[in-house]
């Protein structure tokens, strides 16, 4: 046998693109590139997802104060959103605004309510809010 023939074909994978390889999964070049062009002229509202998938939420439940409805199950960010001084709150079914509205999450046996204003819910963008059901996602603003 001869060395040659166990040598990889270097020609046939010459122009392989390799900044689509195991360790990173990010989209190619050409990829991008094909999206910019695509979208270019795309005129449409943009919706940008802020939320950090490291995010911790907390349970609690969402009511409006005068108790003009039933508590709702919801999760809520342990912390406003970075820069930003509004809550997210997700839940599976699509919530109104509520200019006055109560969350209430249980933290190290202790009940912690805030008060604010919510406002409506719009359906989850990503894949992994699609999973069980749409996810919906709300933003809650406390008044402090």
């Amino acid at each position: 046998m001869s060395g040659k023939e166990d040598e990889p074909d270097r020609e046939r994978f010459a122009d392989r693109d390799t900044s689509r390889d195991e360790f990173s999964m990010g989209p190619t070049e050409d990829q991008i590139r094909n999206a910019e062009q695509m979208l270019g002229s795309f005129n449409a509202p943009t919706y940008v997802e802020k939320r950090d998938l490291a995010e911790d939420y907390r349970p609690g439940s969402l009511q409006p104060m005068d108790r003009s409805a039933e508590p709702v199950k919801v999760l809520v960010s342990a912390h406003p959103v970075s820069g930003q001084e509004h809550y997210v709150v997700l839940s599976e079914e699509k919530l109104p605004a509520i200019r006055a509205a109560e969350i209430t999450t249980r933290r190290l046996g202790q009940l912690q309510t805030r008060t604010g204003r919510l406002e409506p819910g719009h359906e989850g963008r990503r894949a992994e809010d699609k999973q069980n059901g749409t996810l919906m996602v709300s933003f809650f603003y406390p008044v402090e």
